[in-house]
């Protein structure tokens, strides 16, 4: 499960939280509080339905703020199906109902058929030359990965130096039209074929990225932790901003005061100095890492990746970046880290590709 703490704690409409979960009747809340906390506290409700999770206890939120690494090992189902259920709120059953659309069953989502090695997962000439053609070159290079500025927290501290190998990395977010025409669904909150990928798990990435390198002979990945904060920054080429192409947000992200609550098509922003249309803002991206609070420290690093297993099935936390439509400017600062369990599906998550080289793998190749 997604840790919403770091931003709804900090609001009104956490506080409003806390007034329902002292269990106070709707009619005692109306009379304590203002009309606009009552209307906060029943959005949060329908938030915290939507995401099928429960109300927080002000005491467990306390003692779990007072824990040295907030991104724990967790247990989760890392099964490839919803992570809702669609018995339990209306937006589960609009999921749901996608899923029929498409002929998919919530209970067996993403579970492989018996016939799996008969089937043919294809992707168009067209699309695989555009896909390779908007794979970006990073040159290799040192920088600084993390930060020490005041709106820094302690997971994105200290501020060290961290040296790059070249890689290819995706001009956009993974599109809708690319995901569907090589896995045959599409179940984003916002349907929107040049829209980013939204609303798929860590793992499901994984399944598609396997399939995607069966079609295309490459090796395709998502860019490691390191790999994409160097990217948005713009590598070799960065002019220090603040946020991936600019310093003001307004110019290359879209974010909470002009996202209107939804993600957007991609590019229609600035590009950062690499040519990277939405590091900052429109989603959250997926890397590879695993999310670990202590894990940077002073010393010098050369192609960091960290994991706590090799196994993509292990149940663990996943780190994302670059900030989304409902986060503010504070927050979609480059250095910005947050975490998403690796089968969580969430409408403001997505995902771009990375590449080491545009050579047909060595296994395609035999």
């Amino acid at each position: 499960m997604r840790l919403f703490c770091s931003k709804l704690c900090k609001t009104p409409l956490f506080n409003a939280a806390l007034l329902v979960s002292l269990s106070m009747s709707p009619n005692v809340l109306a009379e304590q509080q203002s009309e606009t906390e009552a209307t906060v506290a029943a959005k949060y409700q329908e938030l915290l339905k939507q995401y099928d999770m429960d109300m927080p206890d002000p005491e467990a939120v306390q003692k779990s703020e007072m824990k040295s690494d907030p991104f724990p090992e967790v247990q989760v189902d890392t099964e490839l199906k919803p992570h809702i259920d669609p018995k339990k709120d209306s937006a589960a059953l609009h999921y749901a109902e996608v899923l029929k659309q498409q002929g998919l069953d919530p209970d067996d989502f993403g579970k492989k058929p018996d016939a799996e090695n008969d089937r043919v997962y294809a992707l168009s000439d067209k699309s695989q030359k555009q896909l390779l053609d908007d794979m970006i070159w990073v040159e290799g290079g040192s920088f600084t990965m993390g930060s020490e500025a005041p709106e820094a927290t302690n997971r994105e501290k200290p501020a060290h130096k961290v040296t790059l190998d070249g890689f290819y990395i995706g001009k956009t977010e993974l599109t809708q039209a690319l995901f569907e025409e090589l896995m045959g669904w599409n179940v984003s909150y916002f349907e929107c074929g040049q829209c980013a990928m939204n609303n798929v798990s860590w793992s499901n990435i994984q399944l598609f990225i396997e399939r995607l390198n069966k079609v295309t002979g490459k090796e395709f990945r998502l860019p490691t932790e390191a790999e994409w904060e160097y990217a948005a920054k713009g590598g070799i080429k960065s002019k220090n901003f603040r946020f991936s192409g600019s310093n003001n947000i307004e110019d290359v992200a879209w974010y909470a005061g002009n996202g209107q609550r939804k993600s957007h098509p991609v590019a229609q922003k600035q590009a950062n100095e690499l040519g990277l249309y939405d590091m900052t803002g429109n989603l959250w991206e997926f890397v590879h890492d695993d999310m670990v609070r202590s894990i940077y420290t002073k010393e010098e690093r050369v192609n960091p990746v960290y994991l706590r297993s090799n196994d993509p099935k292990q149940k663990t936390m996943k780190v994302i970046r670059g900030g989304g439509y409902e986060f503010s400017a504070n927050e979609s600062l480059m250095f910005k880290r947050d975490g998403a369990t690796n089968n969580v599906r969430m409408p403001d998550i997505g995902f771009r590709l990375a590449l080491t080289s545009k050579e047909a793998s060595k296994q395609a190749s035999k």
